[in-house]
């Protein structure tokens, strides 16, 4: 940790649950508080395309390609580029939006819970006939 760690602290997941907690109830949210789930968002982005790859990769050496698992996961991930693409978009021309984090991150948590369901599915052990 450096000397000056201290302006810059981490953004956790635990911070944007806080932000859609707010927004849920109808509680107002601070720029400062958008600004640290964007940080958290833009961080998460590259393990859920991780995430999508190595699924892809696990299917095709088990020879599973077309598991229904693998048509789920690629739904959400899907569902998760475009609601990300969406928030970005808008932080890109100013209009981002508390609403749009919340979207941003329950894809996000979506299509991470569908790739680990989908791998688990995958890896499974075979059932004895």
């Amino acid at each position: 940790m450096s000397f000056l760690s201290w302006l810059s602290p981490a953004v956790v997941e635990a911070d944007v649950v806080a932000l859609a907690i707010k927004v849920k109830n109808g509680v107002s949210v601070l720029e400062s508080e958008i600004a640290k789930a964007n940080k958290w968002l833009v961080a998460e982005a590259p393990t859920l395309t991780a995430g999508a790859t190595e699924l892809v990769g696990i299917a095709a050496a088990v020879g599973a390609t077309n598991n229904p698992s693998i048509a789920i996961a690629a739904a959400a991930v899907t569902a998760a580029s475009a609601a990300l693409n969406t928030y970005a978009n808008a932080a890109n021309s100013g209009a981002n939006t508390a609403q749009l984090v919340v979207a941003a991150y329950g894809a996000t948590k979506t299509a991470t819970a569908a790739i680990a369901t989908a791998k688990a599915s995958l890896l499974a052990p075979a059932k004895a006939a």
